[in-house]
Formats: C-alpha cells, sequence, structure tokens
C-alpha cells in the first residue's frame, strides 16, 4: 500500500485558486462549504501529489458524508475536536480566498485606469477635461475586465475607434465589440480573432 505524503499548504492554495475555489463535484464554494484537496486516483491505488491528481473537494464530497450537517450528528470529543479543525481551516480558506479577491480587485483597477488613459491617447481627449460621453464608463471596463483581459480591450478600443468616429460613437461601438465577444464566449486570456 502507497504511503500518503501530506500536501504541503503552497500546493493546497495553487489547487483552491486553480478551481477557483469551488468543489468540483458539487459546485459548493468557499465560503459556504469547507475545501479540501482530493486525489482524483486514491494514494491508496497509486496516486501521487501531483498538480493533475488533485481537485478541489467541500469536506462533505470528500469525506462521502453527503449533505448531512456536522452538528446533526452525535457529538464526542473527537467530533468538537473535528469540528475546531474544520473551523479553523474555514477561518484560512476565507483568508486565503479574500486575498485573492484583493489582487483581482486592484489589478482590475490598475488595468481600468490604463485603459481610461488609453482611449483617451487614442482619441486625442485630455483626461482632466474628456466629457463622460466622450469616454468609456470606468464601471463598465472594470466590469468586462472579469471576462475580456486588459490587451484585448486595447484591441477592441483601437478597433472602435477606427473609421473617423467621434468618441462618443467609438464608445457605443467599443460596448457592442465587447458584449459581442462575450457572448461569442471570448473568455480571458484568448485573443480574439
Amino acid at each position: 500500500m502507497a504511503t500518503r505524503k501530506g500536501i504541503n499548504p503552497k500546493l493546497r492554495f495553487e489547487i483552491f485558486k486553480r478551481d477557483n475555489f469551488t468543489c468540483r463535484y458539487c459546485g459548493r464554494t468557499t465560503p459556504q462549504v469547507i475545501l479540501e484537496v482530493d486525489h482524483i486516483i486514491p494514494v491508496a491505488d497509486g496516486g501521487t501529489n501531483d498538480m493533475e491528481n488533485l481537485v478541489t473537494a467541500c469536506y462533505e464530497c470528500n469525506r462521502g458524508k453527503g449533505a448531512v450537517p456536522l452538528d446533526s450528528m452525535p457529538q464526542t470529543d473527537d467530533d468538537i475536536h473535528e469540528r475546531t479543525i474544520l473551523l479553523a481551516e474555514r477561518e484560512m480558506q476565507l483568508r486565503e480566498y479574500n486575498e485573492v479577491r484583493r489582487q483581482i480587485r486592484e489589478r482590475q483597477e490598475r488595468e481600468t485606469s490604463e485603459l481610461m488613459e488609453f482611449w483617451c491617447e487614442i482619441n486625442g481627449l485630455d483626461p482632466e477635461r474628456a466629457r463622460h460621453f466622450e469616454v468609456p464608463d470606468y464601471t463598465s471596463l472594470f466590469n468586462f475586465l472579469n471576462d475580456i483581459a486588459a490587451e484585448d480591450i486595447k484591441c477592441a478600443m483601437n478597433l472602435a475607434v477606427g473609421g473617423n468616429r467621434t468618441p462618443n460613437a467609438a464608445r457605443k461601438y467599443l460596448y457592442a465589440i465587447l458584449w459581442r465577444w462575450i457572448k461569442e464566449g471570448v473568455r480571458y486570456g484568448r485573443r480574439p480573432e
């Protein structure tokens, strides 16, 4: 029988990030559930700790308990100890999840500001004097960054400005391009054609 090696916290966090803090079996996410790392091929059957053999699983799916809440089970000293460990694990996962969300928000804020500057530059607008109907809405650009990479949005901006459109017409055309890309399934990191 194979010996189980522990999964270090860095690898665990990478698996959680890769799987978007979502149980690959039932689809529940942090912070609603406690997440663990599960072996696709069990260690007993020769499974390794390679990333390809690891997935994010909620506590219930990984332990095979189904949807039975822990507090409906009879309490023993072992149960109390396990619940304490689970609470500590949940707290750590919430910190990790919040840190990833903070990093994403900061990146989106930085990229949105850069996109606003780029828009003004390619339209020959003074960022301090541009009127609201001449520039894209900050919040809209911020939200587009959830689905489309900043460099791809720059490509869309260049397309929208082409043809000697006014800044207002170009802004509307930019939104049309970006919504079309989202509708067609162009997602973050995949360059539109």
